[in-house]
């Protein structure tokens, strides 16, 4: 695939919510009393975030 920039804005999107969800996942870990569910929600959420920042924006994008 050749990177151009409308390449680079669909993988700073997916980097951006990568280092989001890793950052939000430290913290809960470090801060929280009882970690545990949420030290599986955030990672589990991922797919979600990327299905509804990249994918379907990035469909609708190719239809027009």
């Amino acid at each position: 695939m050749k990177i151009n920039p409308q390449n680079m804005k669909w993988f700073v999107r997916f980097a951006l919510i990568a280092l989001l969800a890793g950052a939000a996942d430290v913290l809960v870990m470090l801060y929280a009393n009882r970690p545990y569910p949420w030290t599986i929600i955030i990672p589990a959420s991922i797919p979600l975030f990327v299905v509804a920042s990249i994918i379907i924006p990035k469909m609708r994008d190719e239809k027009s």
